[in-house]
């Protein structure tokens, strides 16, 4: 409440975001975009879908010439040390000769002001890593010979301080090492952390004002950016539908014949009172239909099936499958009981889009005390 996201990306920029086989295929360096208006979040979507979808090799990468075509509407900032600007600075740019010059540094600072005009800021950061103070003195005078605006960030990586010892373990699960490995991944530095506007200029001394009081005008520049998250309409994948289906007809048709499939299978179908199944059952398809989500049953039923089909290992079933209108195949104890905590994704009053995360069905023993 009362608080404005700034919607962004750091993307990594790489020479050619097609090649996945050269020496400098896993060159990359890192670019902050973030959007200032619909456009700007049109080409960030742009952006990155492609980085994803064409230029994933390592990580999601683009190149220049793709960046080109979708700058407008988007403010760049020179990012962390990873940076172009910043490694060349430091003499480490694998795609300069040599590893980089200052002129050379320069010049890209003059490319990307180019690229997104009035909109390319130089980052001076405040942390202790080994290379930062050397890379912040140069970034200024860059600056200098510029005329480009500076910015003060700092590479957050987690919220508070006393988060470092728990950040530091995360990064051993996530690089499949222990924390007195020697020659383990790990950062050369202890805060970076969400900091004060205190902690940021006493980190940051005889740092240009302007650093300081541009954190605000670029957010204000992006404040304002209304993104549509969770109200309707909704954008779901096309489904192909049999001739004469609709999304509605289809998504009945299927969690009929799921029920009929599953009551038969019932280790007590004898002794079973179908009414009670059959009445939730119609219950559930009138919720979901009136709520616009039966492209979303059919879609989410689609790729679990395909992945069975296909001896891809699935989870339970997404969190509205548990449901007993659900087409996808899901565990057998479709007891009304044992789902009506589901119910809660899927109500007349919840005016959301589902999620899309796996989830196990409660137990009938959890629900019944419920």
């Amino acid at each position: 409440e009362g608080i404005a996201p700034i919607i962004g990306c750091e993307v990594y920029v790489t020479r050619d975001y097609t090649d996945k086989s050269s020496d400098f295929a896993r060159v990359r360096h890192h670019l902050i975009l973030l959007a200032q208006n619909e456009v700007g979040y049109q080409n960030l979507l742009h952006l990155v879908s492609r980085s994803w979808l064409e230029g994933f090799h390592y990580k999601p990468r683009v190149d220049k010439k793709l960046l080109y075509g979708h700058t407008d509407g988007l403010v760049a900032l020179s990012a962390c040390i990873a940076g172009e600007i910043p490694r060349t600075l430091m003499g480490k740019n694998k795609l300069i000769t040599g590893g980089g010059t200052f002129d050379d540094a320069i010049a890209l600072a003059r490319e990307y002001s180019a690229m997104f005009p009035d909109r390319f800021y130089l980052e001076v950061q405040s942390n202790t890593l080994p290379e930062q103070a050397y890379v912040n003195e140069k970034i200024l005078q860059v600056a200098d010979a510029t005329k480009l605006p500076l910015v003060a960030t700092n590479d957050c990586h987690y919220l508070n301080a006393d988060d470092v010892e728990a950040h530091d373990i995360l990064l051993c699960i996530q690089t499949q090492a222990k924390v007195d490995d020697a020659k383990r991944f790990r950062f050369d530095a202890r805060d970076l952390y969400f900091k004060s506007e205190a902690e940021m200029r006493a980190g940051l001394p005889g740092i240009p004002e302007e650093a300081i009081t541009n954190t605000a005008k670029i957010a204000e520049q992006c404040g304002n950016l209304k993104i549509q998250l969770k109200a309707p309409p909704y954008h779901f994948p096309i489904y192909d539908l049999p001739e004469g289906m609709t999304l509605e007809t289809e998504f009945c048709r299927m969690a009929r014949a799921g029920l009929d499939k599953r009551l038969e299978k019932h280790p007590h179908k004898d002794t079973l009172d179908e009414k009670e199944y059959r009445d939730r059952l119609e219950m559930e398809l009138k919720v979901i239909n009136d709520m616009g989500f039966p492209g979303y049953f059919l879609i989410v039923q689609d790729y679990i099936n395909w992945a069975k089909r296909s001896g891809i290992p699935v989870g339970p079933c997404p969190v509205l499958t548990p449901e007993l209108c659900a087409p996808a195949p899901c565990p057998a104890h479709p007891e009304p009981a044992a789902r009506a905590t589901e119910k809660r994704h899927a109500h007349p009053r919840r005016n959301a889009q589902p999620a899309d995360e796996a989830q196990p069905p409660l137990p009938p023993e959890w629900a019944s005390g419920l």
